[in-house]
């Protein structure tokens, strides 16, 4: 057998030799989920054996959590233990939306709080170990930080979620696109974009010369803009470098630490 992973996502491929006796499942499209839907999770919690434990959708695009590099979790109520990570979490059809891979857990137990990595994100990423034995991420070129309501009062914009751009890197595919200090990004190939961190998810599950459509927001204006994603750059930068226009501003609840996609 062989094998491949992707230490950023927690998401690995595994290639068996004679699975004629194995039936594949059915992956369902997880950006058709919506909170309340009905899951089920299967894993093997404390070595006990196969178990199937019920719930619904608690809530869509997690971040923030510290575990993954690439976070836009699913999470469910369902009884996700120690041992499930790895598990499926279908639907009521049988169908793939996620793969369990952490919970919240402040004493150790289950309080209902697991979050699924995303099944459009698992075949997307499975894809590229199939085609290129790695995953080959294509990158945007920005840094940015999440767009709340302190963030628009002071840059005088009437968006309330999105992705601000704070920088725009030299010779980037953000740069050859067009795209400007100051903008916000609010959809990727038509889908809403709602946070900085689901930008990074969508763009890190992409390979690199993949052509997406942005939904670029722009001094009162809605624009699309294609890009064409270039390999990974290595340099990085703090917003406080960056974008001037928001010094001396009253963020004192607001991270000024910018990230790159």
């Amino acid at each position: 057998s062989n094998n491949w992973k992707d230490a950023r996502s927690d998401i690995a491929l595994i290639q068996l030799k004679n699975a004629n006796n194995l039936s594949a499942i059915k992956i369902a499209d997880s950006d058709t989920i919506r909170v309340g839907d009905y899951t089920v999770a299967i894993g093997n919690p404390y070595g006990l054996g196969e178990t199937v434990t019920s719930g619904i959708v608690s809530a869509l695009g997690r971040s923030g959590l510290n575990i993954e590099h690439y976070e836009n979790f699913i999470q469910t109520d369902a009884a996700i233990n120690r041992g499930n990570s790895g598990g499926a979490l279908v639907n009521l059809h049988g169908e793939l939306i996620g793969i369990n891979t952490a919970i919240l857990a402040p004493d150790g137990g289950n309080i209902g709080i697991g979050f699924a990595i995303p099944g459009n994100m698992v075949k997307n990423l499975t894809a590229q170990m199939v085609q290129f034995g790695q995953v080959k991420r294509g990158e945007l070129g920005i840094i940015g930080m999440e767009l709340n309501s302190d963030l628009a009062r002071v840059m005088k914009i009437n968006a309330q979620k999105g992705a601000f751009v704070s920088q725009v890197l030299p010779d980037s595919s953000a740069f050859h696109a067009g795209i400007k200090a100051g903008d916000i990004i609010i959809s990727l190939n038509k889908k809403s974009i709602s946070s900085f961190a689901a930008l990074r998810a969508e763009v890190g599950s992409l390979p690199v010369s993949t052509k997406m459509e942005l939904g670029i927001f722009r001094n009162g204006i809605t624009k699309n803009i294609i890009v064409e994603l270039k390999p990974s750059l290595k340099n990085n930068i703090s917003l406080g470098d960056v974008y001037t226009a928001i010094e001396g501003a009253d963020l004192s609840n607001y991270s000024l630490n910018g990230q790159k996609v």
